[in-house]
């Protein structure tokens, strides 16, 4: 296969993904978490929370029936049968469009009956999957007849086989799909979802003895996308959860959806529910999970892996995992990633900018500048991470000439030898970054590398994925007839293609922004305008203060603002914010410990710090004129900062961007 073969089937692969039948063999890894998370045997209601991009549709499909009983497994454990999951997505669209003050009450009406349709389809799938492994399912519903009894009733249909039943599930939801414009109920069934799935599922405990005990469970995903007054509905079927038939929901964090219900007994947590933060289980062993999930996708594509266990089946069978934890296995995984995403150190990053002769030609007039003599500017230039350092750090106040030269000479003491060296670890890199912003001749690859995209994308494997797929049309071999059979034949991306790459994917994710319900808007000035100022911070050639990409501004979240509480939980939510509790500004007149952080994804569209290190407080005027104020309130501020960080006006593109 050839690099652009391998793109063209992982970009056809992520679309057809979502029009499959549910099952996630041979593409899911089992993460190390699974036993201590299994939602199969938590007895209470689950309200699954995690990023977008984190995974959670798939986690749940993982436990799902079209998983747990998929054709492609050779053996199924009657276990499966304790407890048997039911996974429904609900159309969002369709949904979101049925509103109560245009349809009334027939907005709930159409609602059920779109759930109702959807867990008639999912006990459909449910019936097919397990016959698969149990054909005797067929002929016991055949001959006792329970299950298709009542699904002849609730259908006001006579039916009594699958083929049937998924017949008139398709002509139905046709049907409904013609009675909204103009709204028309006339002869439409009325069915109410929760009774309905009672119905049914106890008609098949009573056609086939291995349904006898087994707990449904019901997760609704995407639940924080539907109305209000449809997460009552769901809410309350939450409520009442028992063993028989259990339901759960998923979310994006920070979302927070309703508790309400249709009655005055509201759900409360944890009584009646616990939340799961599917984030806080992967972060722990993000790195390898993204590295096996990357190597998957490649196999995926048609490649082989020549490491005997990297294969779909040992990734997604959990008695490996105690094999995937130990050293030698993790080392063999990350070799294997470390080969096609080399990652620079931050000196081979220096070695690289003094490579250039204008940089070079620059440390040596600031050295001069400053009257080092001939013999320490040799011994300075013999350490290029001391000399990269000055450059970025000599206009600062405190800047010693006569410490370094002691320091070069070895006359330090053992205080001023650390004093030196923290400089040089808190200011190299971020002199890197400024370079590449104030010098469009100059590109250093400062983005490059798998042990970079891992700490810009945790926990988000989307994003992961894209940055690597990215990268690789970044390869030597894009426009070659390179033929690859192997992940091992991939070669090494270079530096560069990989930080061009990460760019790309950075720009086309602050592009995405707009898009985000319910205020793209927003969320796309704040972005675009945090990001503008953090880079005139990193481009001034006077850094007081390295890396700055954090942010807080004077308010106590007390509620006195729900416009702007709810802003910033839909940036959490989508994951465009990053909340920090570190306090990591020191600012003694900060009332919050609340600190943000752009996604490190989008550092690269603005050529800022990806690590989470200094930061700048706003006033609340300020904030709301970045979210929200018009272009003219906003130079306002920018030149404020551009005088406050002694930075010029130009703005020169980013190295590689010309």
């Amino acid at each position: 296969m050839q690099v652009i073969d391998i793109l063209n089937k992982l970009s056809t692969a992520r679309q057809e993904f979502q029009t499959t039948n549910g099952s996630v063999i041979n593409s899911f890894v089992v993460p190390f978490f699974v036993d201590k998370f299994d939602l199969r045997k938590i007895s209470k209601s689950i309200a699954l929370a995690g990023s977008r991009g984190s995974g959670k549709s798939t986690y749940i499909q993982y436990f799902s029936h079209a998983t747990r009983f998929d054709k492609e497994l050779p053996l199924i454990s009657d276990d499966e049968f304790e407890c048997i999951l039911l996974y429904w997505k609900p159309d969002i669209t369709y949904c979101q469009g049925l509103k109560s003050n245009w349809l009334g009450d027939d907005a709930l009406r159409f609602f059920s009956i779109h759930a109702a349709l959807s867990l008639i389809q999912e006990i459909s799938n449910l019936i097919r999957n397990v016959s698969n492994h149990y054909p005797e399912l067929t002929s016991e519903l055949k001959n006792k007849r329970t299950f298709w009894s009542r699904i002849s009733r609730v259908t006001a249909t006579d039916i009594s086989d699958l083929k049937t039943l998924n017949t008139w599930l398709m002509d139905y939801k046709y049907e409904i799909s013609t009675r909204l414009n103009p709204v028309n109920l006339d002869g439409i069934l009325s069915i109410e979802p929760k009774q309905m799935l009672v119905y049914l599922t106890d008609a098949l405990r009573l056609d086939f003895d291995k349904f006898e005990n087994t707990t449904f469970k019901v997760f609704v995903d995407e639940f924080e996308l539907l109305t209000k007054e449809q997460q009552r509905v769901i809410n309350s079927y939450r409520k009442e959860s028992n063993k028989q038939l259990n339901w759960n929901v998923a979310y994006k964090l920070n979302s927070k959806p309703t508790n309400e219900t249709t009655t005055d007994q509201w759900l409360q947590s944890p009584d009646d529910y616990d939340e799961e933060n599917l984030d806080s289980y992967i972060e722990s062993n993000y790195k390898i999970f993204a590295a096996e999930i990357f190597i998957l996708t490649l196999q995926n594509s048609g490649l082989n892996c020549e490491v005997a266990e990297l294969t779909p089946s040992f990734l997604g069978n959990r008695e490996n995992i105690e094999i995937r934890k130990g050293k030698l296995y993790q080392e063999k995984v990350l070799s294997l990633m470390s080969n096609i995403l080399p990652t620079p150190s931050i000196k081979e990053l220096s070695n690289i900018c003094i490579s250039n002769n204008s940089v070079r030609n620059k440390i040596s007039t600031t050295l001069s500048a400053l009257n080092f003599t001939e013999e320490t500017i040799k011994k300075i230039n013999e350490d290029i991470s001391l000399a990269i350092t000055i450059l970025g750090t000599y206009r600062q106040r405190n800047f010693d000439v006569k410490q370094i030269t002691r320091y070069v000479h070895g006359k330090s003491s053992k205080a001023e030898i650390t004093s030196v060296k923290d400089k040089i670890s808190t200011f190299e890199f971020n002199t890197l970054l400024s370079l590449n912003l104030q010098n469009a001749f100059i590109q250093i690859p400062v983005y490059s590398g798998f042990d970079r995209f891992i700490t810009m994308t945790t926990p988000n494997i989307r994003h992961f994925k894209e940055l690597c797929l990215s990268a690789l049309k970044q390869s030597d071999d894009f426009d070659t007839n390179t033929i690859y059979t192997s992940v091992s034949d991939i070669k090494p991306i270079s530096y560069t293609g990989m930080h061009l790459g990460a760019i790309n994917s950075s720009s086309s994710l602050v592009k995405e922004v707009i898009s985000y319900p319910p205020h793209g808007n927003k969320l796309s000035h704040m972005v675009n305008r945090i990001g503008e100022l953090f880079r005139i911070s990193q481009k001034s050639s006077y850094q007081s203060e390295p890396e700055r990409d954090i942010f807080t501004f004077t308010y106590d979240y007390a509620g006195a603002d729900k416009e702007l509480e709810d802003f910033l939980n839909s940036a959490l939510s989508w994951r465009v914010l990053v909340e920090d509790e570190s306090r990591r500004i020191k600012d003694d007149k900060q009332i919050t410990s609340k600190e943000f952080q752009l996604n490190p994804v989008y550092a690269p569209k603005f050529g800022i710090s990806y690590r989470k290190k200094r930061g700048i407080t706003f006033s609340m005027e300020q904030f709301k004129t970045i979210v929200s104020g018009s272009p003219t309130s906003f130079d306002n501020i920018k030149k404020q900062y551009q005088q406050k960080w002694k930075s010029d006006d130009s703005d020169s593109p980013q190295g590689v961007l010309l």
